[in-house]
Parts: structure tokens; C-alpha cells; sequence
């Protein structure tokens, strides 16, 4: 036997309050003044042992009752054969969770023949099969997880609307979130009878964090009546698959990675990979479209071979500076929801960089970027000294620090906070670092990295590092011909250096030839930064007399600018978003505008790096503005995560193993099966609650002991009375 509420058992000290009054009772002497009681002594002895068997039920009648009640409000299940059979002949309540896979992999096939449409048709069978007394909820899998209705609801009509309006969402799954919800919900419920129905495809990037996140959610502190709950709700484990998938996706959309030069084309690369789950014969043509502003700009047709990733360019003329939104779109395939990425592309009028340093490093700042002759470049840049750092940076742009700059904590704070606020920031490392700040979270917040020594000397060029290892699919380093090599050969030295240790999860997207990090990328906030492990100095590195040079400094501008925003594997549907900004008052008048056109007031927060606004519904793909009135002042595409067009599954057999060692799993079969447990299966194997019948029963010794202490009672007046 089990209880469902155990906690209710601590009322079994009430059981002692009958005994305690019987032994106050008798504790109690009166004394009755007769002239002889020699008549009346045999009598008494009979009287008194009456009274005294009395008394004893009385006590036992009066602990029993108490004993029952506590018991039936602790809900005792009996289990085993005795349930069985006693839950055989009694209908009892039972509630369950559906939890239905509605992420976008649900959704691949052609005509309605998906797994969503089968899995629904299965959970409306559940739904069907509901008895008198029964509640249900739906919880949709889609990141976030959501229940629908928030609370278990015995209407069917209310379920069955809400599978209807159930649709496969444009966001991955999240599995261990859904049934933590569902366990969570049910165990707020006293009932014998619980369970979890799971209809899922099985897609491998839903299912891989499920056993860690259930081991982290073992390992919380849990009451027992909360364990006792949720380990009697077992998961009745339905699996759907798709069958032979033709499938593309849209993977990523970098946007601008030329020169900055005014009249050039701008480049658009989309990165498509085939996915189709089975090869053919004949290699498929497919056609890729760039849309801009709600037009067509240019079209390309694209030979997709199975497994394969390709890019696909498109180069467009932008004549006119303002912010731009778009999507690259394929022609339609066996999953919708990745045939399309979207972006966002503010062009400035100019690229604003403050390039803070020596005169030298200046120098071939100034050369590159805003070169003397016939070329035009689009680029602002402004000189300051390192005093500019000591105060907090508003109107920097690309703010570009050179080795020679002292960097004191002070310092490296402020340029920390503005590329949290949404700044971008490049920094060459010189003879201004000091080894107090090696450690300094400027490097480990936004870099995850720490410098530990520095190596080599300055103007010593008998040797040297060569720069290996380079990301080239990186768009700062995206570019080809003659720069390309130049980097790939290792023709820049660098005479000076530091040693950087990169922790776990550190961009490194170039490196020296010994393998320790040249070049990373650093996020903090909404702003983005790169830090290199030299200086531009001539006696620290050669690096400013190589041809690669140019682009790379182009292109970093470019990429760090704070007015530029793509979606270069950006935002993500199902996540929230924090976005801040730095030059918006504190009573904006702020609306958030949905890809769907819906509108809806947000509520900002006022901090020290500016106001910052929580996007938390984020499950439609598409472009999303913040308003200030009449004015967007943001714009930002969120894009599916491509994961999840990876149609991989784990079987049903480790699917069920990935909840862990003591979780009741019943693998189910949709297609064969579509009977829904019921009874005894349902909930605890052969349990039946008995808290009705000891109520019953309860209430039976309550009118015993009614009786039996009544009738003492009428004896005693009638004896008074005579």
C-alpha cells in the first residue's frame, strides 16, 4: 500500500487525543454522601464493570474514527492483486498530460501525411476515450514548452479545440522541458490514476539533452509527496516517423562581406544544405531567390546533392542608405519551415570608427580605410587619445584600440560596457598591456579567454610566429585570391605576442602556427568585439604591410559596426531575445510588431548601459521591429534552427532509456495499437484508492459511537430523574 498524500500521515498524533481525555476522565473522583451503602456495594461492583467495558469501546470507537480519517485523507492506493481486483469493478479518476511534438520537424511530408497529422489523430483518440470524471491537458513541445489549457479540464469539447488549433511551429523541440512541465503539473494533483501520453518523432537535436536534464532535475530537492506523485505518472511513449524526405535547408545568411566601397554591389551568401534522407540517381535543381524589401532582386538555380553544403552568392546594388529586411527563399520541399531565412541590413551613410592609439597604428588605420586617391569608401574615421576610454562610450562606432594604448582596468571596463550596450570593438594587444589585467573580465566576459605571458620582443625580427589555422568561413576572413593566400602561407610574422588560453567555448577563428589563438571573436550583450594576440606596430608584427590587411580590416568594420544587423545565425525561434538601447530615453513609447503584423505594448527596463527590452515569444520565423511612435527604431530577423531539419532519430528502445534507471516507460505502437490504456494500466499497475471506503466506514463508527455514548447518557438522566 502507498499513499498519494503522505504528508496528511503526520496526523496520526491526533490518534492519542481520545486516549488522553479518556485518562484525564478517569483521573476525576466525586464523592456521593449515602447514610449505608451496605445495600448497594454488590450493585455498584456490576454497575462499574458495565460501565468501564463501555468506556473502553468508547475509546476504541473514538481512535479509530480519528485513525480513519487521517488515513483517508492520506489517499492509500492498494496495490497488487487486491487492486486489481477491487479496480476492476470501481471506475476512478484519472488525469493525464498529452505532450505533442509539434516542433518543425514534425511537419515534414507532402499532403497532410506528416507525422503531426498522425500524431493528432492518436491524441484525439486519447482525448475520445475520456470517462465521466476524467481531466486532460495538452502540452505543445515547441521551445518554449506550453500547456493548453494551463490546468487539466474534464471538458472533451475544450481538448478537442485545442488539438484542432494545434500547428507544427517554426522552432525546434524541447522534450525534457515538456514532460518537466507535465510532471510538474500532474504532481500538484491527488490521483491515483496519472499518466503522460508523449507523441513524438524522435528527432535526434529534440531528445539528446533529455537525460542530463533529467538527471539535473533528480538531483533538485523534491518533498516526498511531490516525488511519490510524479513516480506515478508513467510515459506512454508514442513514435511517428516521416519515411523518405526530400529536403533543403537554408542554414545561414551573411550579408556586405565586400570592400567598403560606395557604387559596389552588395554580397548576399546563402549557405543551403541538401538533407533528403535518401540519394537518387539524378541530381535536383532547385531555385534560390533573394527577396528585398517585398521584391525580387535576383535568382539562382542550385544543383543539390544528398548530405552536401553549398553556397549560394547573389550581388545587389544598394543605391540609397536606411534599414532593409529580406529573406533568402528556396522553391518548396518536404519540410517548409527552413525553405526560408530571413535578415535585416541597416546601411549607415557612413561607417563610424574611432581608432584610438599611436600615431603609427593610426596611420595604417586612416591608409586602409579612408585611402588618398580616386576611391570612395563609405567610412567616418575619427582619432581620439586613450583618454576617451575613460569615460563611457556612446558615439564610437567600430571603436579600433591598439596595442600602445595603456589598458587599465578602468579602461578595459569601459570599452567592456559598450560593447555590451551594442558596440563593436577591435583590439590589437602591445606593449600597453599590463599583467594585472590578464585575468580582467574584459577578456574572460566577452573573449572567454585569459592572457597568460607575453612572448618574443619587440623589434627583434630574427623570429617570429606566422599566423596558421584561419576560419576563412568567417566573414571577417571570408575572402579569396591573393589575400587568402597570403594568410594561408603564414606571410605575416609577428615578432611580439601573447600567449592567450582560450576556455571552453571560446571563438577562435584564427591561429598561430604552434596552435595557440591568433585571433577570437568575442559577444557581450548585443554587441560584438575581436581581439588580436598582436599590435599593428611595425617592431610587433608585419602584419599591416600585407595585402590581406585591407580586407580584413574592411570587413571587421563592417562586421562590428553597431548599425549592422543580419541574420548571421542570429536570433533563434523559440529563445528569448534582450536587446538594448543605448540612445533611447527612459519613457519611450514602445511597441514590439510581429512577422504576423501583430502589435503589442513591451515594457522596458532602465539600467546603467541604456534601456533593454525582453522579447520572450519569439516561436514565429520572420522579422520583428521595435517601435518608439511612429519610428523603428530595431529591427531583427528570427530564423529556425537548422538542427532540426536534420531528421536523424534515436529509437524507441534509447529514447525510453534516456529518462533514466526507475522511470516507467510503455512503448507504445500508434499504428497497430490504438487501444488507450485504461483501468489498472493507467496510472499505478492493479492500484485502487480506498479513502471513499474508509470514509464510509469512518462515518459508520461515528454513529456507533453516537449510539453507544447516547445511550448512557439517556440511562444516567433516567436515573436522575428517579
Amino acid at each position: 500500500m502507498t499513499f498519494l498524500n503522505a504528508l496528511m500521515l503526520f496526523g496520526l498524533v491526533a490518534v492519542a487525543v481520545p486516549v488522553i481525555i479518556h485518562l484525564f476522565h478517569r483521573q476525576r473522583v466525586s464523592t456521593v454522601d449515602f447514610s449505608s451503602v451496605i445495600f448497594i456495594r454488590d450493585h455498584h461492583l456490576q454497575r462499574s464493570r458495565a460501565l468501564r467495558l463501555r468506556e473502553l469501546l468508547l475509546l476504541l470507537l473514538r481512535t479509530l474514527i480519528v485513525l480513519l480519517l487521517v488515513l483517508a485523507f492520506a489517499r492509500p492506493v492498494i496495490e497488487g492483486l487486491a487492486g486489481a481486483l477491487l479496480g476492476s469493478s470501481v471506475e476512478q479518476r484519472s488525469v493525464f498530460a498529452i505532450v505533442l511534438d509539434n516542433s518543425y520537424s514534425m511537419g515534414a511530408g507532402r499532403f497532410g501525411d506528416t507525422p503531426f497529422a498522425a500524431a493528432r489523430t492518436e491524441a484525439g483518440r486519447i482525448v475520445d476515450a475520456m470517462q465521466q470524471g476524467d481531466e486532460g491537458l495538452i502540452i505543445l513541445t515547441a521551445a518554449p514548452p506550453e500547456a493548453v489549457p494551463p490546468v487539466p479540464t474534464d471538458r472533451t469539447a475544450v481538448l478537442a479545440a485545442h488539438l484542432a488549433e494545434a500547428e507544427v511551429s517554426g522552432s525546434s523541440g524541447d522534450i525534457a522541458g515538456a514532460v518537466r512541465l507535465a510532471r510538474r503539473i500532474l504532481s500538484g494533483i491527488v490521483s491515483a490514476n496519472k499518466g503522460i501520453y508523449l507523441l513524438s518523432d524522435l528527432q535526434r537535436n529534440d531528445w539528446e539533452n533529455l537525460a542530463e536534464s533529467i538527471s539535473q532535475t533528480e538531483s533538485v530537492s523534491e518533498s516526498e509527496s511531490e516525488a511519490a506523485s510524479q513516480s506515478r505518472a508513467p510515459i506512454y511513449l508514442y513514435p511517428f516517423e516521416a519515411g523518405s524526405v526530400d529536403n533543403v535547408s537554408i542554414d545561414e545568411v551573411s550579408v556586405s562581406e565586400g570592400l567598403l566601397i560606395r557604387n559596389q554591389p552588395e554580397r548576399f551568401v546563402a549557405t543551403i544544405t541538401d538533407r533528403s534522407g535518401v540519394a537518387t540517381d539524378t541530381d535536383r535543381t532547385r531555385e534560390v531567390r533573394l527577396v528585398i524589401n517585398g521584391l525580387s532582386r535576383d535568382s539562382r538555380q542550385v544543383t543539390a546533392e544528398t548530405g552536401a553544403t553549398r553556397s549560394v552568392q547573389f550581388n545587389v546594388v544598394i543605391d540609397a542608405p536606411g534599414r532593409y529586411t529580406g529573406y533568402v527563399e528556396l522553391d518548396e520541399d518536404d519540410v517548409a519551415a527552413d525553405n526560408r531565412r530571413y535578415f535585416t541590413l541597416d546601411v549607415p551613410e557612413a561607417f563610424g570608427v574611432t581608432a584610438v592609439g599611436q600615431s603609427e597604428s593610426r596611420y595604417f588605420i586612416e591608409q586602409v580605410l579612408k585611402p588618398a586617391g580616386g576611391l570612395v569608401t563609405p567610412v567616418d574615421v575619427q582619432t581620439a587619445s586613450a583618454d576617451v576610454l575613460n569615460s563611457d562610450l556612446f558615439d564610437a562606432g567600430v571603436l579600433i584600440v591598439d596595442g600602445g594604448v595603456e589598458m587599465t582596468p578602468a579602461r578595459l571596463s569601459s570599452v567592456e560596457r559598450y560593447v555590451y550596450s551594442g558596440g563593436g570593438v577591435l583590439v590589437f594587444l602591445g606593449a600597453g598591456l599590463d599583467p594585472v589585467v590578464y585575468g580582467h573580465g574584459f577578456f574572460t566576459g566577452v573573449f572567454g579567454c585569459s592572457i597568460s605571458e607575453r612572448r618574443g620582443t619587440p623589434g627583434r625580427k630574427n623570429s617570429f610566429h606566422r599566423m596558421d589555422q584561419v576560419d576563412f568561413e568567417h566573414p571577417v576572413f571570408r575572402f579569396g585570391g591573393r589575400d587568402a593566400e597570403s594568410l594561408s602561407a603564414g606571410e605575416a610574422r609577428f615578432y611580439a605576442s601573447y600567449a592567450i588560453e582560450a576556455e571552453l567555448g571560446a571563438r577562435v577563428i584564427a591561429r598561430f602556427m604552434d596552435g595557440t589563438p591568433a585571433v577570437l571573436e568575442g559577444r557581450s550583450g548585443s554587441g560584438r568585439a575581436l581581439l588580436v594576440a598582436s599590435d599593428l606596430n611595425t617592431g610587433w608584427s608585419d602584419l599591416a604591410l600585407r595585402s590581406a590587411f585591407v580586407p580584413f580590416m574592411h570587413r571587421s568594420v563592417r562586421y562590428l559596426h553597431p548599425s549592422v544587423t543580419v541574420a548571421e545565425g542570429g536570433h533563434l525561434a523559440g529563445r528569448s531575445i534582450v536587446r538594448t538601447m543605448t540612445e533611447m530615453r527612459a519613457n519611450a513609447d514602445l511597441s514590439l510588431e510581429y512577422p504576423s503584423g501583430r502589435t503589442e505594448t513591451v515594457n522596458a527596463r532602465a539600467g546603467r548601459n541604456g534601456i533593454t527590452v525582453e522579447v520572450p515569444d519569439t516561436k514565429q520565423p520572420g522579422v520583428y521591429a521595435l517601435w518608439d511612435g511612429d519610428a523603428v527604431v530595431q529591427a531583427f530577423a528570427v530564423n529556425p534552427d537548422t538542427r532540426e531539419s536534420d531528421l536523424a532519430r534515436v529509437s524507441p528502445t534509447e529514447a525510453a532509456g534516456l529518462f533514466g534507471v526507475g522511470a516507467e516507460i510503455v512503448l507504445m505502437d500508434p499504428a497497430g495499437a490504438p487501444d488507450v490504456p485504461r483501468g489498472g494500466i493507467f496510472g499505478t499497475a492493479g492500484g485502487y484508492e480506498v479513502w471513499k471506503s474508509l470514509i464510509v466506514f469512518a462515518m459508520a463508527l461515528m454513529m456507533a459511537e453516537y449510539w453507544l455514548s447516547g445511550s448512557r447518557t439517556g440511562r444516567n438522566m433516567d436515573r436522575r430523574k428517579a
